[in-house]
């Protein structure tokens, strides 16, 4: 380039200073006409398709596809002309903590900002217009696809920041453009919510740990003896403040030393509510419990809320809730719980899944056939060492065209190292490992339902047994009502079926919605917040996940606890 330069001559450059210096001045004195709002709000859509992403001041797009789907169907136009409809959306972000989520994922921040520059800069220009527009646009899909499905994909428990094919077999396009088009937007939004008890219960329980937390939560206390009813001691004034600030025990004598019964009332109650063995006595276990920041139990609530989300939407009235971590089963009839049983459930390495489905008929004096799993893992070892094992618990082999074998006629010894050909099945009888009924809601899981022969394993407060499926205690209780037997016209039929130890199965005429749920906080009818041990240690991984946000990290209103 300077051999170039030195090479032309000196009127050729002063010919072209001219002619640059007459262009620049043409330009910069003839003022560009203005974008309008829908050539920016197209040309935002171009960069968005091109680059697959798009910033608005600190905000991030996050419903890409589905963003740029709604414009293109609009002609670029604008969709937030009604400042109504402006302030119902940002009030629905605002008052979104209450449902366990963060305003700041929805550009509230950024939506305020740009509501205050317009409030002191009339009239505005078309780039703050487009900016706004588009993100109150893409605040609204990720509310109606976070209240409707959830935050979290269940199955990788990683945000969820576009929408799926189909919201409840409706095109998304439609299901937002009707959404915009309500004359009562926050009312709307309100009711894409699950409208269930049990969702209404867990908001209320986060009500009032979030108004704990901001009046600066709880003390830590620290006792190296235990407390229990009728001591005198500094350390009863501690343990008093702690539980008047959560609200379980009256303000009233606080400063009492003497841990008298009223205290030992509520010490009872305290440890029911966070699955202690209740004994009115204040040692390490229920210090520990007391010692829970309040910001743990919050994220313990939101994740529920969280899992209301996944699973509550379009019930019918009748249907059963399994609650795994509470090892519980109840039966819901027009929103009412009108029946409940304790239930066994699966171990930690075979945990029992979540998942929803319809109970679709009942089976009778069911045969076992045993999983290569717990063939591999259990049975043929136990075989091995007891050659009358099969015999002893009723189970015969089969080959894979349904012929008996003798069980003599095989070489035991070459299993589990080569695959077991053959099927082994346990007669119906009283002594079948699934009892003398199963409910069947067919799955890939291959979970279900059933009676077992094992009651005295009900009593337990660690219920985690099974190997996946989940026993209930009142078996016949259940059967009954997912028949609608209100007479009992029934349970003489059960008895002679039962007694005929034939395997028979019952359709059901209505298939009852099953869910079986991870259910960490439970919410009774008055009120009363019952936190359970996480026993799969799931927890963790949803309040992660709620906590991934597209706002930056330091507009997080709650700990990384």
């Amino acid at each position: 380039m300077q051999l170039w330069k030195m090479q032309m001559p000196l009127c050729s450059w002063k010919f072209i200073s001219i002619t640059l210096g007459i262009f620049f001045v043409c330009v910069t004195s003839s003022p560009a006409l203005p974008e309008s709002l829908t050539d920016i709000i197209r040309h935002r859509i171009d960069t968005l398709r091109t680059y697959k992403e798009l910033t608005i001041g600190e905000a991030k797009i996050a419903s890409t596809t589905m963003l740029a789907l709604l414009y293109e169907k609009n002609q670029f136009n604008p969709f937030w002309t009604n400042s109504d409809k402006i302030n119902a959306l940002i009030k629905s972000i605002r008052e979104i903590k209450a449902d366990g989520l963060e305003p700041e994922d929805y550009h509230y921040s950024e939506i305020r900002g740009l509501q205050a520059f317009f409030e002191h800069n009339d009239p505005a220009n078309n780039l703050n217009k487009a900016d706004l527009d588009m993100l109150l646009t893409d605040a609204l899909i990720l509310l109606k696809y976070h209240l409707v499905f959830g935050k979290l994909d269940p199955e990788q428990l990683n945000p969820i920041w576009d929408f799926h094919p189909e919201i409840n077999d409706q095109d998304p396009i439609v299901a937002v453009k009707e959404l915009l088009a309500s004359k009562d937007l926050f009312t709307s939004i309100n009711k894409l919510k699950p409208q269930r008890s049990i969702y209404a219960k867990l908001k209320s329980a986060l009500a009032h740990y979030l108004s704990i937390f901001a009046a600066g939560g709880w003390q830590s206390i620290f006792f190296e003896v235990s407390l229990k009813k009728g001591m005198h001691d500094d350390r009863v004034i501690s343990l008093r403040q702690r539980l008047a600030v959560s609200g379980d025990l009256s303000t009233s004598n606080i400063n009492d030393d003497h841990f008298d019964a009223h205290l030992e009332k509520a010490i009872f109650q305290f440890q029911k509510q966070h699955s202690l063995t209740p004994d009115g006595v204040v040692g390490r276990k229920t210090i520990a419990a007391l010692n829970v920041p309040v910001t743990k139990r919050i994220n313990q609530i939101r994740a529920n809320l969280e899992r209301a989300r996944w699973s509550l939407h379009a019930l019918k009235d009748r249907f059963v809730l399994v609650d795994i971590a509470g090892s519980e089963i109840f039966f819901y009839d027009r929103d009412n719980i009108i029946w409940k049983s304790r239930v066994q459930v699966g171990q930690p390495f075979g945990m029992t899944p979540v998942f929803r489905n319809n109970i679709r008929y009942l089976e009778f004096n069911p045969t076992w056939t045993i999983p290569p799993t717990i063939l591999n893992e259990t049975i043929l070892p136990e075989i091995k060492k007891d050659p009358q094992y099969l015999a002893k618990h009723q189970i015969n082999i089969f080959d894979q065209r349904e012929r008996k074998l003798d069980p003599d006629s095989l070489d035991w010894n070459q299993y589990p190292e080569k695959r077991f050909p053959h099927i082994l099945r346990q007669a119906p009888g009283p002594n079948n490992v699934l009892g003398l009924v199963k409910f069947m809601f067919p799955n890939a899981y291959m979970v279900y339902l059933n009676d077992t022969p094992v009651k005295n394993l009900f009593s337990t407060n660690n219920r985690t047994f099974s190997l996946g499926c989940i026993q209930v205690e009142k078996p016949f209780e259940l059967a009954q009502l997912l028949l609608n037997d209100s007479n009992q016209r029934h349970q003489n039929e059960f008895k002679k079926i039962i007694a005929s130890q034939k395997t028979q199965i019952v359709h059901l005429k209505d298939p009852v919605p099953i869910l079986l749920l991870y259910w960490t906080v439970d919410v009774d009818n008055s009120g009363i917040v019952y936190f359970k041990e996480d026993i799969y240690n799931r927890d963790k991984a949803v309040i992660k996940g709620l906590k991934a946000s597209l706002a930056p990290a330091d507009k997080s209103s709650y700990d990384n606890k």
